[in-house]
């Protein structure tokens, strides 16, 4: 349950406090709720007890009324660095604690201007209104903010304490593992997956189910498939049909789809009768398409399908380029490829053409350069830049797109790595390289039967010793040797030895 602090100054909103402590005591309990007269007994160190409750909060509410910047006479009222009321939004700032300035009545937001140096952070923040005619609307929008905003900084709390821990087999059944290779939750679980957001997938039996750091389920496994939480929901499949849950397990969305995605903000659902949606994270419908096929946004553009013929919507569903072309890519880098009775171009994100259609193939942009060819029967690839112009000629068998300012080529079999400029940085001497490109300036690269890794340069940092290997994360990686799987640092020292 969220804290909140009310900073009020007594000769401007005295009485309003007190209202708003009794409703939000009401809602929230009264050890959550903290105003100076009513928490602070006799004898207590104000600056202290002012400093503690502030760091046990999850919101500091503000009240600003007409006579909030000048205070009593003679005062010096904000001004004055003194002043309790600009201590503790200071101390607020410093602490980052989120502030929620609330006008009453008819006051106004303070400038800038009004507002001394340490707090004029303040004037950019957006404020709530509490007026009497709407009081009680008013004050559930607030409860209703702050309870989103702590919500908010749980999940991040969350992640912080839970992104060390990695999951480990032994015995057949998994658990997590501290950075420093301490067990830390038991192997009782059927598989477990990395923590997202605070929240560990684990399946037990035959469900999935999501657990807290200590091991402890918040959700129980009751989904016959549980994907990772991103930002604050996760897509879950239960008796063949989809959902999306929050992070008490509470169900987002009003029905259950055929399928359901999740992706810049926006669910793309499936009905049971084929028709697609897109809903809102509040799981409102937005846009009801009325098209063949339709993707996933992406830049905030979603390709759609109509009589066989692509174009792309924005969202709010307006078609920003119409049916017209037989293929389209995703945009990245604000730009999509597009096939023009058969050749290949690339439009921005207002249907323009950017590059005119003249390749055989191209794929989306990564770091400025996008793969192409002239061939589409085996031909010899290259990268073009944003213009059009091959920066790295086409005469490599296969690439991949960069990524750190390396993309693999392919010569005779074997695989290398390329700079930006085209010039060779490794030499093709590797059977496989690792799918996630560099992780934490190290890529897993695999000759004959064994994996290892290698730097930017090329060198062999981890020798080929792995049966597999996987990319680093917070300065691990999960390794397998002979069935079993560890973790290594960046030395390849063990971490956690391997285990099954």
């Amino acid at each position: 349950m969220p804290g909140v602090f009310i900073s009020y100054r007594r000769s401007d909103s005295r009485a309003d406090a007190g209202r708003l402590y009794d409703r939000l005591t009401e809602h929230f309990g009264r050890d959550k709720v903290f105003r100076d007269i009513e928490d602070l007994a006799v004898g207590q160190d104000f600056t202290q007890e002012i400093q503690h409750s502030l760091e046990q909060c999850d919101a500091l509410l503000v009240l600003i009324g007409s006579n909030w910047i000048q205070g009593l006479e003679g005062s010096g009222g904000i001004d004055d660095s003194a002043d309790w009321v600009r201590r503790e939004i200071l101390l607020a700032f410093e602490k980052g604690v989120p502030v929620y300035p609330v006008l009453i009545e008819n006051a106004q937001m303070p400038s800038s201007v009004d507002l001394p140096d340490d707090i004029k952070g303040l004037a950019n923040l957006h404020a709530s209104r509490i007026v009497d005619r709407t009081y009680r609307d008013d004050i559930q929008r607030l409860i209703q903010q702050i309870e989103k905003s702590a919500a908010k900084r749980s999940r991040q709390a969350g992640s912080e304490t839970t992104e060390n821990l990695f999951p480990i087999c032994r015995g057949g059944r998994w658990g997590y593992m501290s950075h420093d290779g301490i067990l830390v939750i038991e192997p009782k679980f059927k598989v477990a997956y990395s923590f997202s957001e605070g929240l560990g997938q684990v399946r037990q039996g035959d469900n999935w189910g999501y657990i807290d750091g200590e091991g402890e389920f918040v959700i129980g496994p009751k989904y016959e498939w549980g994907a990772p939480f991103e930002g604050g929901q996760a897509l879950v499949e239960m008796d063949g049909l989809w959902t999306a849950i929050d992070q008490q397990g509470h169900e987002l969305l009003p029905s259950r789809y055929m399928s359901l995605f999740f992706q810049e903000g926006l669910y793309l659902a499936e009905e049971m009768g084929g028709r697609h949606l897109f809903l809102n994270r509040n799981g409102q419908v937005v846009l009801e398409p009325d098209v063949d096929e339709i993707q996933l946004f992406n830049e905030g553009r979603a390709a759609f399908k109509l009589n066989n013929y692509w174009g792309f919507i924005d969202r709010n569903g307006e078609e920003i380029v119409e049916a017209q072309y037989l293929t389209v890519g995703i945009f990245s880098e604000g730009l999509a490829s597009v096939n023009d009775y058969n050749l290949c171009g690339f439009i921005d994100r207002y249907g323009r053409m950017a590059i005119e259609p003249s390749f055989e193939y191209a794929f989306e942009f990564h770091e400025g350069l996008a793969m192409a060819s002239m061939n589409l029967i085996d031909g010899p690839q290259g990268f073009i830049d944003k213009k059009g112009r091959w920066v790295i000629q086409p005469e490599f068998e296969e690439l991949d797109s960069f990524q750190g300012g390396r993309a693999g080529f392919q010569e005779g079999g074997r695989w290398g790595l390329l700079d930006r400029e085209g010039r060779v940085v490794i030499k093709p001497r590797f059977d496989e390289l690792g799918l996630g490109g560099f992780e934490e300036g190290l890529l897993s690269v695999q000759a004959g039967e064994k994996w290892g890794y290698i730097d930017t340069d090329g060198n062999m940092i981890i020798p080929l010793q792995f049966d597999y290997t996987w990319g680093f994360r917070n300065g691990l990686a999960e390794v397998e040797l002979n069935g079993r799987r560890g973790y290594i640092d960046k030395l390849g020292q063990y971490v956690w030895s391997p285990t099954r």
